[in-house]
């Protein structure tokens, strides 16, 4: 199937989450990152791979409309839970077993509806959403300047409040600006 079936097929969305090992490998080193500064840093290294993605999705899609949910989900699903998988992880990443566990307890959530995704992950740590903004943009950018058509929207996350809705876009109105 070639590209343009395979996104009509998936109603013509795109997930930010659809990873490769190397990108699953860098969002995992992003959510162990402990303070903002460590998270950039592998965001800037996901940034490429980020916008390679968008940019084979535009030229694919030439023209047609493609919506574009951002990374969303609870952060817990990118890190394993049984401690045989958590032991591949920490040897693979090179960090200690007890910083895994440790970071996969504190994203543990009750009830992951509620919990820390959508606009809530992006409030918490607006730098992701900075990268995927930045991300879109500059494969826009680059798509066009090929002479590609893009028709691009990202899928707004449901929010309780406007005035939490409204914070992330401050991201995508100011994510242009850089990338001219």
């Amino acid at each position: 199937m070639n590209a343009p079936q395979k996104y009509v097929f998936r109603f013509g969305s795109s997930h930010t989450e659809d990873s490769a090992d190397m990108k699953n490998l860098l969002v995992r080193e992003m959510i162990l990152a402990d303070t903002e500064t460590d998270r950039r840093k592998a965001l800037t290294k996901l940034l490429p791979i980020q916008r390679g993605d968008f940019e084979g999705l535009f030229e694919a899609m030439d023209g047609l409309p493609v919506t574009i949910r951002l990374l969303d989900p609870p952060l817990h699903e990118f890190l394993p839970h049984d401690d045989a998988n958590q032991r591949l992880m920490a040897a693979d990443m090179q960090v200690s077993l007890g910083k895994i566990k440790m970071r996969v307890e504190e994203l543990h959530e009750f009830n992951p509806m509620m919990g820390h995704r959508g606009c809530r992950l992006g409030i918490s740590y607006p730098e992701i959403t900075e990268m995927q903004a930045r991300a879109v943009f500059e494969a826009a950018l680059n798509m066009q300047a090929k002479g590609i058509r893009v028709k691009a929207e990202t899928l707004r996350w449901a929010c309780a409040a406007n005035t939490v809705a409204t914070r992330p876009r401050w991201h995508f109105s100011t994510a242009p600006d850089s990338t001219m």
